[in-house]
């Protein structure tokens, strides 16, 4: 069922198979290199920024199609800017304290219990000198699925 942990077992209840959300974002080479705070959607890839334009949340932010918990957040920086970025996941404008950091082209990951449900907004907070040179790629996921124990 939908209900999460007190509804039946389902493919979108809480005890459900667990699936993984993707975001591919590649720099713009034309991106201004003071681009360090954005907001990205969970799942997608090229440049949602439009070439540099910072986006803020509710722009960023999209709505959840199952309940579940976001139990791990990885995160790949690509090639090495010779920066950091960190990555953290929101809900409702919040952050939930699921946080990766990577840096010079290597990889960072998260392992938490963030409860989700169905219609509820989310989007990722990219911070960190490590997005705005030109070229650089990040590899973002999310895993959604039950409640880690």
């Amino acid at each position: 069922g939908d209900t999460g942990d007190t509804g039946d077992p389902g493919p979108r209840g809480a005890a459900g198979p667990g699936t993984v959300l993707s975001m591919k974002w590649v720099a713009a080479s034309g991106a201004p290199g003071a681009i360090n705070d954005v907001y990205l959607p969970l799942s997608g890839s090229g440049d949602p920024t439009l070439a540099g334009t910072v986006i803020d949340y509710n722009s960023a932010a999209s709505a959840m199609s199952a309940n579940c918990y976001m139990t791990r957040l990885d995160v790949l920086q690509f090639p090495s800017s010779g920066n950091f970025v960190t990555v953290e996941l929101y809900k409702g404008g919040v952050a939930t304290g699921l946080i990766a950091t990577a840096a010079n082209g290597d990889k960072g990951y998260a392992n938490g219990n963030v409860q989700v449900g169905y219609g509820d907004d989310l989007a990722y907070h990219i911070q960190g000198a490590g997005i705005s040179a030109s070229g650089v790629k990040l590899a973002i996921s999310v895993a959604c699925g039950p409640r880690l124990m």
